[in-house]
C-alpha cells in the first residue's frame, strides 16, 4: 500500500517510456525513507509489549485489529501517508495518461 508511489514511477517507466533519471530515484528513495522513518517511529513508540500481527492476503480483520491498536497521532499519520500516496499515484498516472494523449496527436 505505501509503495504506490513507486510503483507508479516504475510502471510509467516501462509502459510508458518515461525517463527515469537521478532525480526520480532520487524522490524515491526520500519516499519510501519517510515511510521507513514513519514506521520505525510508530513501532518504537508502541514499546516492547506491542504484539505483531501477521498480515495474510486475507487478513482484512489482522490489518483492522492492528489499525484498532494505534493511537490517534499514529492513526492520522497513516491516513496522511495512504492519501499521500494516493495522491502521488494519481498525479503520475493523469501525467501519464496526458502524455500518451499528447503522444498520440503528435504522431498523428
Amino acid at each position: 500500500m505505501l509503495l504506490v508511489p513507486a510503483i507508479g514511477v516504475v510502471s510509467a517507466a516501462i509502459i510508458l517510456g518515461e525517463p527515469l533519471g537521478l532525480r526520480e530515484i532520487g524522490a524515491m528513495a526520500l519516499t519510501l525513507g519517510g515511510v521507513t522513518l514513519a514506521l520505525q517511529r510508530a513501532r518504537r513508540k508502541a514499546g516492547n509489549g506491542h504484539r505483531r500481527i501477521a498480515f495474510s492476503r486475507k487478513g482484512s480483520l489482522a490489518m483492522r485489529k492492528a489499525i484498532a491498536r494505534l493511537d490517534a497521532e499514529q492513526r492520522a499519520q497513516l491516513l496522511y501517508l495512504a492519501d499521500l500516496g494516493t495522491a502521488m499515484f494519481t498525479s503520475a498516472l493523469v501525467v501519464c495518461i496526458l502524455k500518451a494523449i499528447v503522444d498520440l496527436f503528435a504522431a498523428g
